[in-house]
């Protein structure tokens, strides 16, 4: 496609124009962190704008309808996705429905278990598993697939919470049992392992940690699950000139010549003047031909104009931040997408005018679509920075695809012109009386600008109908395009079981990492926190009724062992599943002070980590919302809500906050309660 085919603006007078942009938006991206005096804010991150990706998805949707069969796989789905409090009520319901099978009691207990401790456990809850464990350990009809990691979750929730058993055969019975269950027993039964049993299966988590980090090409596909979902292509609707006032001038200005016409046929068949009426006959013909050829003939060259005036328009300053913002990516994109050897500025200014053109033509095609982000139609701009590119490697970036007017029509057209001309002088001499000499006199002036508006009333629709027929090209080959990066984007997206999949050993390798540099063992540690929060320049993502995922974060880990509070801290970058250089900090159980979680605006989380010296660490473990779409205060209240509930969940925060404000409540007394 040759986008110097297509009409911007600044074309001569009565050529159909864009409307001006009358939306604007106002609004800001603030975020403020407060410390009090002596305190370090750390790992906090406000929303960067435009770097929020929602992707539809069905995998969480559930009713309260729906059969036992669906709420199970409703909660074993969640359980998965890092929400194991909205697994246990899920699976819970399918239980109560009468849906009792080895398999939903076995994903009952882990999600009873998941991001717990069995301090964590009320009496009414304790008293279930217990019941269920013991149930579960007596034989019930045919063996399935899932009664024997069933029995074996039972033995171990019988050995930690009633003491019985013994360590080194759950070990044994834990080994054999197929991968898939040992890893989840493994992942989210792990803070009911103690021992030689806690090593041993903890080195089975690191090797496979290791293996799964990797898996499924992280490193080519986790960046497709924070690329906005594409926008479907659309064109800015191109805009008929207004043309009675027009119309009314250039009938106006034709009145003198339409008089002189009149006295000089008048006179020339009331004379019964031969010559004269010979003379008004050639300049009949001669005129329409003339100016029929000499329209089309101007209309070329119009075309042309206007396709070089594109190239020439005056900046106009951005009213939106859409607006804004695609102008700097287009500026970034025909930047990245250069051609070759082509120094940087003499490129953007080679472009600017076709770069200036796409902006306004996206801008008003999307002026009515306030929840149009710029990441979801950035698709269409690196299309066009790599046409463009490819334009001029082939070097067909200057042509213009105007068809040249033919030498037999430029012929015929400029005879037709110069007979009516000397027709005209010969019929006004013969007929040389004093009205027609003076009308004719008259039209001498007014003629041409009548000429000049009848050619814009000729020619205004003709660009009208070139521009649609331009722009419906132009959304073929969008259309296109969009069908491929949507497709391409589907089949890379990661599924949100390969996100956590890839997450948990990030986790675990991180714990691996510090347990190497304080040289312990995992046996040692009676219990660990890892807060996960966004950092730096980051972009997230989620699917409906998922928790966010982000491509930057900082792993903060405390691992709680005999000699004190082990602190390990981390950057990662999620996509390409690296970790930049740690941080550590050590202290003594006595020295915590307090442990909060602090709401803020948006449903946003802090949490709040005050030692006894008044130190504070704050940690943002859940970003808030903003209001883009503009809902009504209930809705976006109701939003905000389950934006807290899921990441409640998903961050493991609940756990993490017992654990620490135990700590900070009973000091070294809570690691001796622990221990037992």
């Amino acid at each position: 496609m040759n986008w110097n085919n297509t009409w911007q603006g600044g074309a001569p007078d009565g050529v159909p124009g864009r409307p001006p942009n009358g939306t604007s938006a106002t609004g800001e991206d603030s975020v403020q962190n407060v410390a009090a005096d002596g305190s370090s804010v750390g790992m906090m991150a406000g929303e960067i704008h435009d770097s929020t990706v929602h992707v539809h998805s069905t995998l969480y949707q559930i009713t309260r309808e729906d059969p036992p069969a669906k709420q199970f796989e409703a909660g074993r789905l969640r359980l998965q996705g890092r929400l194991p409090r909205d697994a246990e009520r899920y699976i819970s319901n399918a239980l109560l429905a009468g849906l009792d099978t080895p398999e939903v009691r076995y994903f009952w207990l882990l999600s009873m278990f998941s991001m717990r401790s069995k301090r964590d456990l009320s009496r009414e809850e304790r008293d279930r598993v217990l019941d269920v464990a013991e149930s579960a350990a007596r034989p019930q009809g045919e063996a399935g697939p899932y009664t024997e990691p069933l029995r074996t979750v039972c033995l171990l929730i019988r050995h930690t919470l009633k003491g019985e058993g013994d360590a080194g055969a759950l070990g044994t019975s834990i080994s054999a049992l197929p991968e898939d269950r040992r890893a989840e027993i493994e992942y989210h039964l792990e803070n009911l392992l103690s021992g030689v049993v806690k090593d041993q299966i903890w080195r089975d988590m690191v090797e496979r940690a290791a293996e799964e980090r990797y898996a499924n090409g992280r490193v080519d596909r986790a960046w497709a699950y924070f690329h906005a979902v594409p926008e479907r292509p659309r064109i800015a609707e191109v805009i008929s000139p207004a043309r009675a006032a027009r119309r009314t001038a250039a009938i106006a200005g034709s009145i003198p010549a339409a008089l002189t016409a009149l006295f000089l046929v008048f006179g020339a068949l009331s004379n019964l003047n031969l010559t004269a009426i010979l003379a008004l006959s050639v300049l009949g013909v001669g005129s329409v031909i003339g100016i029929k050829d000499a329209f089309a003939w101007r209309l070329l060259h119009s075309t042309a104009a206007v396709l070089a005036q594109r190239h020439q328009t005056n900046e106009r300053q951005p009213t939106t931040w859409f607006t804004w913002n695609l102008r700097r990516d287009f500026k970034a994109d025909f930047k990245k997408y250069r051609p070759e050897g082509l120094e940087v500025q003499a490129w953007l200014a080679e472009t600017h005018g076709m770069r200036q053109f796409l902006e306004q033509d996206m801008a008003f095609a999307y002026a009515n679509h306030p929840s149009v982000s710029n990441s979801s139609v950035r698709w269409m701009v690196r299309y066009f920075a790599k046409d463009a590119a490819r334009q001029w490697a082939q070097g067909t970036f200057r042509t213009q695809q105007v068809a040249p007017f033919d030498s037999t029509a430029t012929a015929r057209c400029i005879g037709s012109l110069v007979a009516a001309a000397i027709a005209l002088l010969i019929a006004v001499v013969a007929e040389a009386d004093v009205p027609t000499v003076l009308f004719f006199i008259v039209s001498l002036f007014t003629t041409p600008g009548a000429v000049r508006r009848w050619y814009q009333e000729y020619v205004a629709p003709r660009i009208v109908d070139s521009l649609e027929e331009d722009a419906k090209k132009r959304l073929k080959l969008l259309e296109s395009e969009y069908a491929r990066w949507s497709t391409k984007l589907a089949s890379t997206r990661p599924t949100d079981l390969e996100m956590e999949s890839w997450l948990r050993a990030d986790s675990t390798l991180l714990v691996e990492d510090a347990l190497k540099k304080y040289r312990v063992s995992w046996r040692d540690v009676v219990a660990r926190v890892v807060l996960m929060s966004p950092y730096g320049d980051y972009r997230r993502a989620r699917i409906t009724g998922g928790p966010w995922w982000y491509t930057q974060m900082n792993m903060q880990l405390y691992l709680m062992t005999d000699l004190g509070v082990r602190g390990f801290a981390v950057t990662s970058n999620f996509r390409q599943g690296k970790f930049g250089p740690p941080t550590e900090e050590t202290f003594s159980y006595d020295a915590l002070s307090s442990a909060r979680l602090e709401p803020r605006p948006g449903g946003s989380r802090n949490l709040v980590l005050t030692l006894n010296s008044g130190q504070s660490n704050v940690i943002n473990i859940i970003p808030g919302l903003e209001n883009p779409e503009h809902l009504p205060e209930s809705d976006f209240q109701e939003r905000e809500n389950e934006n807290v509930r899921l990441n409640t969940d998903a961050s493991g925060i609940e756990y993490a906050l017992q654990v620490l404000q135990g700590v900070a409540a009973e000091k070294r007394e809570w690691f001796a309660n622990a221990s037992r």
